[in-house]
């Protein structure tokens, strides 16, 4: 199936304690494990590199998705700048609010 945007849903607001917001200046994404170079990225290292925007659906873990369209910076854009192991294949989210979920990684990324 391919998703377009002609595909997208209405958002719900289903997070555990409401809508995080986060402060720019002192957020930081840890990538660590298996990889050859761990980093903490500040908001505005993220936000520099290229962004992406793609329509997806998106699942969770208590039975709800929705299909959206997301943008962002992909995921192995950061992967590729710490060395991720390319045999890794489980990733662990901790989000702001406390709540953390793991993933087994599925697909594969290129390094470079």
């Amino acid at each position: 199936m391919v998703l377009t945007e002609q595909c997208l849903s209405e958002q719900g607001n289903f997070a555990i304690k409401g809508t995080q917001k986060i402060d720019k200046e002192s957020y930081r994404l840890q990538i660590e494990g298996e990889v050859e170079e761990p980093a903490n990225f500040t908001y505005k290292q993220i936000t520099s590199y290229p962004s992406k925007s793609k329509v997806v659906q998106l699942f969770s873990v208590d039975g709800w998705r929705f299909t959206a369209k997301w943008t962002g910076v992909p995921i192995e854009t950061l992967f590729n700048k710490v060395g991720a192991n390319k045999n890794a294949n489980t990733v662990i989210f901790y989000g702001v609010d406390g709540f953390s979920t793991y993933s087994k990684w599925i697909i594969c990324w290129k390094t470079t």
